[in-house]
């Protein structure tokens, strides 16, 4: 694996107030924006710029802030690995050079919003990686655990389409299961919940979960490194 060095960028911006700000970085080094929307109607969110040449296909991002009562959390961005628990929704894409995305800014409901956003390692489409080691660990880790869920939940709904099990049967096979994948088994289930609903409905509903899981594993498959 090719780790590029890792470039603590800061850009951050509050609604009502001073304009966003980066600071210069080398050509080879990951350039992102961040811009932190404090006051909104659906709460704080941030939008991160992809200022590089290259697509961005997962991320590391720690949200600190200058107060020392507000302490540093971190979370995962991954593209591939979202939507899993909705079959319906459509999976977001990578952020290709020059997009942006907004996300909710996570925070301690009564504490001040953390003010500054950082990209501390990151996968690029390519396969290359950048950051910090243990975090561009995290990343790699995350994808393989989600091919092990996606192939476990694979199996278990051939296994209940093949045996033409009810909507209670999967709900009993259900209850032994944690794997993330399993989650999108479980809402379609909940959606068919009527009295009324026959074998017929349900495996036609746990075939379209199927198509989907199966859909998401091969772009993890694809998906380099």
């Amino acid at each position: 694996m090719k780790s590029n060095a890792f470039f603590r960028i800061l850009c951050f911006g509050l609604l009502g107030s001073l304009p966003a700000f980066a600071q210069t970085q080398t050509a080879d080094q990951p350039t992102f924006r961040t811009e932190i929307h404090a006051t909104s109607d659906r709460g704080p969110s941030f939008t991160l710029t992809n200022l590089s040449a290259k697509t961005l296909s997962a991320a590391q991002i720690r949200f600190s802030s200058s107060s020392k009562a507000v302490p540093s959390t971190e979370m995962g961005w991954d593209p591939i690995l979202q939507g899993t628990s909705d079959p319906r929704s459509q999976l977001p894409g990578p952020l290709e050079p020059g997009a942006g995305m907004t996300m909710f800014l996570p925070h301690v409901v009564g504490r001040p919003p953390p003010d500054a956003v950082d990209v501390i390692a990151g996968i690029w489409a390519d396969g290359e990686t950048f950051g910090q080691p243990g975090r561009v660990k995290l990343l790699l880790q995350n994808r393989t655990s989600a091919v092990a869920s996606y192939e476990q939940a694979i199996a278990f709904l051939r296994r209940g389409l093949e045996q033409n099990w009810t909507r209670d049967q999967y709900l009993k096979e259900l209850s032994s299961q944690n794997s993330r994948a399993f989650d999108s088994i479980a809402s379609t289930l909940r959606a068919n919940n009527r009295p009324d609903s026959d074998s017929r409905s349900i495996k036609l509903a746990m075939t379209f979960v199927l198509e989907h899981l199966t859909r998401n594993l091969n772009l993890l498959r694809q998906a380099k490194p």
